[in-house]
């Protein structure tokens, strides 16, 4: 079994940011996905508040499906090429394929409970737009649950239960990570954008938390598996070695 070095592990992060700019692609040719519906269209200022009740819950719903859909689809990205990247240099193709694909659906199940988590406490938590330890928190939820879904992928192909854990708890981490440095860095320089929304309107402030959100989640799954950092041999050369010794003995 040959273990993945330093080298490939930057390969690993330099696949993650490559593809996840193809998923980013993806989503800014579809999103938003799910949208108001037209009997909302034209409202005046006046409108009774019936009305006004009706429009802000069907806001609410459209927005917590679209993050649903962008977080899913950016777990899934990372789960796919963490996978794939580890297969390459622990298991065969034809495993490879089958834990690829489990990890996948796994990752897109984290990827919309997150986006349904982090609308919940942005929703329920966050007292207001200027309550910055609320939007962290809902930020943060949302790709720490995104990242558990790469974490998981991951620990399917990886050996021992500490790289297992690793992985995981890499996801977690570098996804919170990378929930609280998207909020800094849009509070600091597009002090315009408006963090109190999960996924932003604009296509830069997307573009910057698809690109965190790919490096680190991807170098704290991958740099947390210190297993990798040397060659182990394998069977076939252990068998070679296995006569000589022997007669070594002898």
């Amino acid at each position: 079994m040959i273990e993945c070095s330093a080298k490939r592990k930057w390969l690993s992060v330099l696949a993650a940011l490559a593809v996840m700019g193809v998923v980013f692609a993806v989503v800014e040719a579809v999103y938003p996905v799910f949208t108001l519906s037209e009997k909302f269209d034209d409202l005046s200022s006046d409108v009774p508040a019936e009305v006004k009740g009706r429009y802000d819950a069907s806001f609410i719903e459209v927005e917590t499906r679209n993050t649903a859909f962008v977080a899913a689809m950016a777990s899934l990205g990372l789960a796919v090429t963490l996978s794939i990247c580890t297969c390459c240099c622990r298991v065969g193709w034809g495993k490879a394929i089958g834990l690829t694909i489990l990890g996948a659906v796994i990752s897109l199940a984290c990827g919309v409970g997150g986006g349904f988590a982090g609308s919940y406490l942005m929703q329920n938590e966050t007292e207001s737009i200027r309550d910055l330890k609320g939007i962290l928190q809902a930020h943060a939820a949302m790709v720490a649950m995104a990242g558990l879904g790469a974490g998981l992928a991951r620990s399917f192909v990886v050996r021992g239960w500490k790289a297992v854990f690793s992985s995981i708890v890499g996801g977690v981490v570098g996804g919170g990570l990378a929930g609280v440095c998207y909020v800094m860095c849009m509070s600091t320089l597009l002090p315009g954008e408006k963090v109190e929304f999960l996924v932003a309107s604009n296509t830069i402030p997307r573009a910057v938390w698809f690109a965190s959100t790919a490096l680190l989640v991807s170098m704290c799954i991958v740099f947390s598996d210190n297993t990798g950092s040397q060659s182990q041999p394998t069977s076939s050369d252990t068998a070679e070695n296995q006569p000589e010794s022997s007669l070594t003995s002898l």
